[in-house]
């Protein structure tokens, strides 16, 4: 693993979820375990936390590593990708700051699915193993918020999966736009606009299609005013239309 852990306390940090709750059913509102949990036992974890500082493409983990650490995201973006035996890339999942992640393989002791790469400068705070056991012990809330969470992310994942399998590329990558929107965004799917930083090459390795095929949908979008695309970003501009292109499935 690139980069070095800086052996430091973690501050206690106040993480805000601005994610809104009128999207279906919530798919995306999963953020993180930690603050969840009572003020005194939250402070516990993050006093075991120490920080690690990366620059854009580091490697935190690869795929079939042996680690055992939970990652919180304090700055920046962390992305989930897997490549393919042809050399394929998908990016699985991109977690956000106020975010976590590794908490299953710190809890079954398997290999990582994924390799887990910073997207730009990011902060991350690290729980160790053995720490997560002896406040697992000495606070028995840890695990049920743990169990919780990981059902929260089951749930994320098994729907989708189901999107991926029922919609039609358009579909799905309206889809996609609006669950990143609710989850990540400043503003509620309510508002006339939403900004997100993706790239056309970012929505074609989520979708497993061609760049091309999805650059000409976008453009077409575009062109109906229902996004604007500017280097590095897709502007939601109306959301009413994307929405209805979920529909059309």
């Amino acid at each position: 693993m690139l980069g070095s852990v800086k052996q430091s306390h973690v501050e206690e940090c106040h993480l805000v979820d601005n994610a809104p709750d009128n999207y279906e059913d919530n798919r995306m509102h999963v953020k993180n375990w930690i603050e969840s949990l009572p003020h005194e036992i939250s402070a516990a974890v993050k006093s075991r936390m120490s920080r690690l500082s990366l620059v854009d493409g580091q490697f935190i983990y690869r795929r079939g590593e042996s680690s055992t650490e939970i990652y919180l995201i304090l700055s920046g973006e962390v992305r989930m990708l897997v490549n393919s035996w042809e050399g394929k890339e998908w990016l699985a999942v991109s977690f956000q700051a106020g975010e976590s992640f590794g908490e299953t393989s710190a809890l079954d002791d398997d290999v990582r699915p994924h390799d887990a790469i910073s997207h730009g400068a990011t902060q991350l705070a690290v729980l160790q193993q053995k720490d997560l056991r002896e406040l697992q012990t000495r606070y028995p809330e840890i695990g049920k918020e743990l169990i919780s969470f990981l059902c929260q992310r089951i749930r994320m994942g098994y729907s989708l999966s189901t999107d991926a399998a029922l919609l039609s590329l358009p579909s799905l990558m309206a889809s996609r736009l609006l669950l990143i929107a609710t989850q990540y965004g400043n503003l509620s799917l309510d508002d006339a606009q939403q900004d997100l930083k993706l790239t056309h090459q970012d929505m074609a390795h989520m979708m497993g299609a061609s760049r091309q095929a999805v650059s000409k949908i976008l453009k077409q979008w575009e062109a109906k005013g229902l996004i604007e695309i500017s280097y590095g970003q897709i502007a939601l501009r109306n959301i009413d239309g994307l929405k209805l292109l979920v529909e059309q499935y």
